[in-house]
């Protein structure tokens, strides 16, 4: 990390003076190096106060621990170490967080923030690999993207760090401002608007109010990156007077293209050669680039991507042709072939427009391929009182674009099957109860509580060739699923073929 002097890290956490400069920080003992200053943070199930004591048998520099709070069960702990100072604070992520803008004031880096309700880990991932071009990136890993993982991201800023890219996510109002505020970025996207944590928000005017504080720590000068047909974000950016940059993505295997009006555009095209190419238009140039994904979500990050690199001032070209070289976080669309199968492992979590999207995608791809569309969806939670409507309209769009087998795996998913059946019989009428065998004899829909309960069926349910989506909210832990199921599948069911291959997914 860029070092702090003394003065500049009194003010980052709020005390007369510092003993030493701040030449490194941590949260975590385990990973503690001699001279760093320690931060005691209190968490749901986890206590730092009680690591107080390693860390100063570990040499930190000093310790920032937070009024009200015994130290290793102590409210009166002293030092045993008398020269090494504790600093009592009211609160020690604001520490955290003051000591990360502190660091990040004192850089000269393009500060990127991302967040969204869909698309936005994928399309840090595609930033942080695009802007490699213009020197060394620092950006979020797993799931640092909340009041503790942010500042840890800048805290590992250097003099020589060109770029930094950084995800915010939100459980509520509130908490993307305290992440803008710290980071205070240069670029401030928002990748898409979809009713997610509802019960937290309650409605999507309150999605749209929540991603809208990630503009309210933009630098003077700063830049809006938000999607064209998103009006209500697109307002409350200009409300708080910020420039605004616009892009619009459309795949041209979907048939008609409907480009709105924007600064930044993309369409995916398939070649006579059958490669995906993304055609991009910025103010000023475009260009064509081949792309190593085929789904088109993630294809339409690459696009928002691109528009935050412009946004940057970073040279778009150049950004775009590192595609190939993006590595992706796991448990978002990484396909694994199996036992002649295509699983999509996208189990990392699931809102109702991305569970969507990545059933377009799936339909699509399975197409490509010639393979049939199988998807195993469980819960969206998190979708407050409208919870019943949201997954029956999923379990509609399923039927809607050609999912041939779909399995619901926990409460709420059985209204997927609602919707699925309903649609299904509006299209196909008498036939549909013949063409979807599962519940009560069928087997084209299949249930069950917990994804344990389905394993068997659902591998007997399958055939070779099989392309099959597996996503759900993280708690409903498909994952699991998706686990068991590739070793079945290795085991030789349904194809006598044996191998596997992993591949770089199509989904957020």
């Amino acid at each position: 990390m860029i070092e702090l002097s003394r003065s500049q890290g009194a003010v980052a956490i709020g005390v007369p003076t510092l003993s030493a400069p701040v030449v490194g920080v941590s949260t975590d003992t385990r990973t503690l190096r001699p001279g760093d200053l320690f931060v005691a943070i209190k968490g749901e199930s986890y206590d730092g106060h009680q690591f107080v004591p390693a860390a100063l048998a570990r040499d930190a520099s000093c310790v920032v621990v937070q009024l009200g709070i015994a130290i290793a069960g102590d409210m009166d702990y002293e030092s045993p170490r008398g020269h090494v100072p504790i600093y009592r604070v009211p609160d020690t992520r604001a520490a955290l967080a003051g000591l990360a803008r502190e660091v990040r004031r004192a850089s000269e880096a393009k500060v990127i923030a991302i967040t969204g309700s869909v698309g936005k880990t994928s399309t840090k991932d595609l930033i942080r690999c695009m802007a490699e071009v213009a020197g060394p990136v620092v950006g979020t890993t797993a799931n640092e993207n909340n009041e503790i993982g942010v500042p840890l991201t800048l805290l590992k800023v250097s003099d020589d760090t060109a770029t930094v890219v950084v995800e915010m996510g939100m459980r509520g109002r509130g908490q993307i401002r305290l992440l803008t505020l710290t980071a205070e970025p240069d670029v401030a996207v928002v990748t898409a608007i979809a009713p997610v944590h509802l019960e937290a928000v309650g409605t999507l005017a309150g999605i749209v109010a929540a991603k809208a504080e990630i503009f309210e720590g933009l630098r003077p000068g700063g830049v809006a990156v938000v999607p064209a047909d998103e009006a209500a974000i697109i307002d409350a950016a200009r409300r708080l007077g910020v420039r605004v940059l616009r892009f619009a993505f459309a795949d041209a295997r979907g048939g008609a293209l409907r480009l709105p009006d924007a600064e930044v555009r993309g369409v995916a095209r398939r070649t006579g050669e059958g490669r995906m190419v993304l055609e991009v238009e910025w103010p000023g140039g475009s260009g064509v680039v081949p792309v190593p994904f085929t789904g088109a979500h993630r294809i339409r990050n690459a696009v928002t991507a691109a528009a935050a690199c412009y946004a940057a001032g970073l040279p778009v070209e150049d950004c775009l042709s590192r595609l190939p070289d993006v590595a992706f976080t796991p448990l978002r669309g990484e396909e694994v072939r199996v036992g002649g199968v295509v699983v999509r492992d996208d189990t990392y979590n699931a809102n109702p427009a991305a569970v969507r999207l990545a059933l377009d995608d799936l339909v699509i791809a399975a197409a490509d391929t010639g393979r049939r569309a199988v998807a195993v969806l469980g819960d969206m939670l998190e979708l407050g009182s409208e919870a019943h409507a949201y997954h029956r309209e999923v379990g509609a769009h399923a039927a809607a674009v050609g999912v041939e087998l779909l399995w619901g795996i926990g409460p709420f998913s059985r209204a997927m099957l609602e919707g699925y059946d309903s649609h299904a019989s509006v299209e196909v009428e008498s036939d549909a109860a013949a063409s979807q065998p599962g519940r009560e004899g069928q087997t084209g829909v299949g249930w069950a509580s917990r994804w344990e309960d389905a394993l068997e069926e659902l591998v007997a349910s399958l055939e070779p060739d099989d392309m099959i989506l597996v996503k759900g909210s993280r708690g409903i832990k498909l994952d699991g699923l998706v686990r068991a199921l590739i070793e079945r599948l290795r085991e030789g069911a349904p194809s006598p073929e044996s191998g596997e291959k992993r591949e770089g997914g199509t989904l957020a």
